[in-house]
């Protein structure tokens, strides 16, 4: 059974008042939130918030947060039904949380300061057995920068009828318009719908230190063209050609109109060290002395910019160059006025074309079957490429999470362990290189000692690497909530691999002796003292940065035992067999805790994680590792993984993706691409190919749509790109390791 939940929100725009099913809803009322999602809101009156008409819904003008309050009555029985239910809301044009009769339901996307809209996913929430009453109250906070907010209709939806509505939507749309690029310094992004850019920042990370936040620098910026005075409204061109130029970090967006081509290209130099900015508006066509260039750059408070603007006409073309440079210091024009006579033309973004070709010069390439897969090989180091931090130290070498839109602009140590990784894979090892040298010089040790509730979850030891991530300095970094920090020590044995890759492809002796001391005493030694009394490693927080007080994950002990075996290695080949004989009697004292306490021998399953006391509490697909890392494809666990991930894990009948695990939060309802990215490895391990396949003809088809960018999620109903993105070490580098498995 369906129900429309009609004119609830969409209607109400028309008036201050409106009278549905019974109610009658005030909207010069609007609600306040709180933190605990489980919480009844609070109504109150804000002079603040406008009334306006359809298209400009009411918002309050100086923070763009938006409050939907709808009741409704259900006139049946839905409510009484023990179905699942769904409801569902469409695509939002901004960022989300909603909420049923007073618990939160859902979100998508982020509220400032770290703004993400995911402005084309579809909104549609589970609803938990018993929530859905005769009468309800249906409330939906928004953040957008947009006016018009929403696309469609609530509906609630069975479980079946949303299944037969999914099946008939399904299909490769594009859902990422963000597309960032970077020169390792400064950065933007390049939004495709609006034609404008935007996140200008002078770093990539997003903060210094705890008390010091990137600055944003610039609003906006667009390019603007007047046809005899009259501005022409660039949306209403059609556009022919969108993306990167193959290869690079240049945006290149292509529109055309009756009589003229109009090419939008932006860049961030890797030949400069500072933050800057250049791009080039291109038109060419007839009867170009009607048109007129400009770039409108809309500069945030408090600001001082160098800006250069040069407009050239030549056979058929007229184009204009912008410049902006950020000078923390004095913000002089010297840097700039040796551009007007030395990179005149098109010089600067032919300049930057090769400088990227000299780039990958240095990579190695796997052998592909088509194009599109070596296109997105070539973007995803490119992406890695960009989201390597450049400035001097000790910010030299990171590797942050996710270029903007993302917002996890910050270098956690999982993340760019597989960065290091997809780095020493494609053949660049002086970028592996500057990644490991910034670990060894990173200033950690907050939670050696961190008591919450009165237990002490601290390493209990001095150590080197960060429990979680990294502001921008090189000092350690976690996220807190009301369950505490995110503690992980999975990242320590992923960085011991790290060090051994790059010992073998390079014979680099002197860095491992040079950082032996540290790498023996305040990483290997602090995992072999991190063995709990269960044998295996202590409960952390594991691959998804769960809070305390974490699990005994399957992913954990993999990563510990590869990174003592590779410890061993390299501690031989520094003649400390000591040390060596020690860290394999830990490895393997991991290895048998593993299949003794891991592996149910009665369901011939691999356990996720030793908590739980039914599957669906303990499956988690990260164990996949242990194929990619441990086992060989003949053992009967590389057999059983595989078994418990396609059983329980698989998130939709057609597509063949799987999801993280069996929790019912948001994420874990969706399409994780890292796993399924670490699933083509295992099944190219355990040589199935078709399942290689239809992996990854779903991952090609959604980056050739979306211009080569790796999501974090792909959206549960309709396969949108959905979370973060682009992912760096989990998406890109992830997607590089991949195709050297095959």
């Amino acid at each position: 059974m369906r129900i429309n939940l009609k004119y609830t929100i969409v209607l109400f725009l028309f008036f201050n008042t409106i009278n549905i099913f019974g109610y009658t809803i005030d909207y010069a009322c609007l609600v306040s939130f709180q933190n605990d999602t489980n919480q009844v809101f609070t109504e109150y009156c804000d002079s603040n918030w406008q009334t306006s008409s359809f298209t400009e819904p009411q918002y309050n003008k100086k923070s763009n947060f938006i409050s939907y309050r709808s009741p409704f009555l259900i006139k049946s029985d839905l409510y009484k039904s023990k179905d699942s239910l769904f409801l569902f809301l469409g695509p939002i044009n901004g960022a989300d949380e909603t909420y049923l009769n007073g618990v939160k339901i859902g979100s998508n996307g982020s509220f400032p300061p770290n703004y993400l809209p995911n402005p084309d996913i579809h909104r549609i929430y589970y609803l938990p057995f018993g929530l859905l009453k005769k009468d309800n109250l249906l409330i939906i906070k928004v953040f957008s920068e947009f006016h018009n907010i929403f696309y469609s209709q609530p509906v609630i939806y069975t479980a079946k009828e949303l299944k037969k509505f999914r099946q008939s939507h399904i299909n490769y749309n594009q859902s990422a318009f963000y597309l960032p690029f970077s020169n390792g310094i400064s950065i933007a992004t390049y939004n495709l719908k609006d034609i404008r850019f935007g996140h200008f920042y002078s770093h990539i990370y997003r903060e210094y230190d705890k008390s010091t936040p990137s600055k944003l620098l610039i609003k906006y910026a667009k390019p603007i063209i007047y046809n005899k005075k009259e501005k022409v409204n660039l949306q209403t061109l059609t556009t022919i050609q969108t993306g990167y130029i193959e290869g690079t970090g240049i945006i290149k967006h292509v529109l055309k109109a009756d009589d003229y081509q109009l090419s939008i290209f932006g860049f961030c130099p890797f030949s400069e060290t500072k933050p800057i900015w250049i791009f080039f508006i291109v038109l060419e066509g007839t009867n170009l002395d009607d048109y007129s260039l400009n770039f409108d750059i809309n500069i945030s408070d408090s600001t001082t910019l160098s800006i250069q603007k040069e407009a050239f006409k030549n056979e058929g073309k007229k184009w204009l160059r912008a410049i902006v440079y950020y000078d923390d210091k004095n913000s002089s024009n010297f840097h700039l006025n040796r551009y007007k006579n030395k990179h005149t033309g098109f010089l600067l973004l032919t300049d930057e074309m090769e400088w990227w070709q000299n780039w990958h010069k240095q990579t190695l390439y796997p052998e592909f079957k088509n194009y599109d897969a070596r296109r997105l090989y070539i973007q995803s180091l490119t992406i890695l490429k960009m989201a390597q931090c450049r400035e001097e130290f000790p910010a030299n070498g990171q590797v942050i999470s996710t270029l903007f839109p993302g917002n996890n602009n910050s270098t956690k140590l999982i993340d760019q362990a597989y960065s290091t990784d997809a780095f020493l894979a494609s053949g660049h090892y002086k970028e592996a290189l500057n990644s490991l040298q910034f670990l060894m010089h990173g200033r950690c040790g907050k939670y050696k000692n961190f008591e919450w509730y009165g237990k002490n979850y601290g390493l209990l030891n001095d150590y080197a690497l960060s429990i979680s991530s990294y502001y921008g300095n090189g000092t350690e970094k976690s996220i807190h909530n009301k369950n505490g920090p995110i503690i992980s020590i999975s990242g320590f044995g992923l960085t011991l691999s790290n060090l051994k890759t790059y010992i073998q492809k390079t014979d680099d002796t002197k860095f491992l002796e040079y950082y032996w001391q540290k790498i023996s005493r305040n990483i290997a030694n602090v995992l072999t003292t991190s063995i709990d009394e269960t044998g295996l490693i202590r409960a952390d927080s594991g691959p998804w940065n769960s809070h305390l007080p974490g699990k005994h994950f399957t992913y954990s002990s993999a990563c510990i035992y590869k990174g003592l075996i590779d410890a061993a290695w390299m501690a031989r080949l520094l003649n400390k067999e000591i040390n060596a004989q020690e860290y394999e009697y830990f490895a393997n004292k991991i290895l048998i805790n593993i299949e003794e306490k891991l592996f149910d021998k009665q369901q011939n399953i691999l356990r996720g994680s030793l908590e739980g006391h039914t599957k669906e509490s303990y499956i988690d697909g990260s164990g996949i590792e242990i194929i990619n890392w441990i086992y060989t494809p003949q053992d009967k666990i590389s057999s059983a993984s595989l078994r418990t991930i396609e059983k329980y894990l698989t998130i939709s009948e057609n597509k063949k993706l799987y999801r993280q695990n069996l929790a019912n939060e948001w994420s874990n309802r969706q399409a994780s691409v890292f796993l399924n990215l670490r699933l083509i490895t295992a099944y190219n391990r355990m040589n199935k190919i078709k399942k290689v396949n239809e992996i990854k003809k779903i991952i090609l088809k959604q980056a050739k749509t979306n211009n080569y960018l790796i999501p974090e999620y792909y959206d549960e109903y309709f396969f949108n790109y959905s979370g973060q993105y682009p992912m760096c070490g989990r998406g890109a580098g992830a997607y590089i390791l991949s195709t050297w498995s095959q």
